[in-house]
């Protein structure tokens, strides 16, 4: 019995089913045959083009505990191993880089688990784009990567080896998670800092870095213009910076007592953040309000919280100082780096297209009246409210 024209068809289904299954195995490879990269650092090369510096995971350390202490303080295995190695590599071209440090080690580079990518503070200078554009035509970077800057150059922050984490790259990508959640930085991954560089209505920032004996720590922003640095926030200066452009930067505030006896320290628990743009003809403006809340977290003073006229005298204290603080940092983004990373432009081009489409944003934003106004409400007095 001949075998009907639908069997036929089904049979031949199934043959190319299993040989595309088969070449599919063929390709594949063993997790154990891939050099894992975790971050990567570019600086500028003094002799010309780029020194790039990869994260490559070392499995049999990092298995095994690795680390050079050895026993519980996260060393051990390995033979006293380090869980990661740093590969340098220099070269006219970024892409270069990569395939010289690809010759430096046995397994094809693998950049699917990429955690962060730190540029040193010279090349934040020159201009980025490049190595945006080399980021964003990698297919399998992960645009949730961390985009940061290093004060200085790039390889020391990657050559930090932290004492609380076997894996610096880990370690760095642990402390931003955590900073972002408790809404003391912004959110800074790669895809965020592409669509701020394309965007002409909000400049971008990036996390400021810098390493410090075994460890390295957040030291504040640095601020763009385009792809180029213009200029960098110390963390007090960010903090502030946070609290107008976003709601967040919810850190500690020390302020004088009303009555000049000691001072009293008021820790920020919540922040809402409102602009508002105005046009009359061809004048802009804008206005800014930000309601904070807060607990008295430490106090020196002498006077009782419990009395309610010294407490709201301490809330307008509060007020003023921030107030004050926020007021300072945006000049600095209007005056001295003029660039708009408030988010500004965006306002405005979204309320009033038309108003936009008419403005060299660029060139006005520096001269556009903008006022903040800060609310601050004490919550919580604390156990010891006197």
């Amino acid at each position: 019995m001949k075998p009907t024209k639908p069997a036929l068809k089904t049979l031949a289904a199934l043959i190319v089913i299993i040989f595309l299954g088969a070449r599919g195995w063929t390709s594949a490879r063993d997790l154990e045959k891939r050099s894992f990269v975790l971050a990567i650092g570019f600086d500028t090369n003094p002799a010309g083009g780029f020194k790039g510096h990869f994260h490559i995971v070392v499995p049999r350390a990092v298995t095994t505990g690795g680390g050079e202490s050895g026993g519980g303080g996260g060393g051990g295995g390995g033979g006293g191993q380090k869980p990661v190695l740093v590969v340098t590599a220099t070269a006219p071209s970024l892409w270069e880089v990569r395939q010289a440090i690809q010759e430096k080690v046995n397994n094809p580079l693998f950049l699917g688990h990429l955690q962060a990518i730190v540029v040193g503070e010279d090349l934040a200078r020159r201009g980025i784009r490049q190595v945006l554009d080399t980021m964003l035509r990698t297919a399998e970077i992960r645009r949730r990567a961390w985009i940061m800057v290093a004060e200085g150059t790039a390889d020391k922050v990657l050559a930090t080896m932290p004492k609380l984490e076997p894996v610096p790259s880990l370690y760095l990508a642990r402390i931003l998670e955590t900073e972002d959640y408790l809404r003391l930085i912004p959110t800074l991954r790669l895809s965020e800092f592409m669509a701020l560089d394309s965007n002409p209505g909000e400049e971008p920032v990036a996390i400021l870095l810098k390493p410090e004996k075994d460890t390295v720590f957040v030291s504040g922003l640095a601020v763009f213009k385009g792809d180029r640095l213009v200029g960098k926030l110390n963390t007090p200066e960010m903090h502030h910076f946070l609290l107008a452009a976003m709601g967040r930067g919810l850190m500690p505030e020390r302020v004088a007592s009303p009555d000049g006896e000691g001072e009293l320290v008021y820790l920020i628990t919540g922040a809402k953040r409102t602009i508002k743009p105005f046009v009359q003809g061809n004048k802009i403006s804008f206005s800014v309000r930000v309601r904070l809340e807060g607990n008295i977290m430490e106090k020196s003073a002498v006077h009782s919280l419990r009395d309610e006229e010294y407490l709201r005298a301490v809330e307008a204290a509060l007020s003023e100082k921030i107030q004050r603080d926020c007021r300072t940092v945006l000049r600095h983004f209007q005056k001295d780096f003029r660039t708009d990373a408030y988010g500004f432009g965006n306002i405005l081009r979204a309320r009033y297209p038309k108003v936009w489409q008419q403005l060299d944003w660029e060139k006005e934003f520096p001269d556009v009246p903008i006022n903040i106004r800060v609310e601050a409400k004490i919550r919580r007095l604390g156990m010891a409210a006197n």
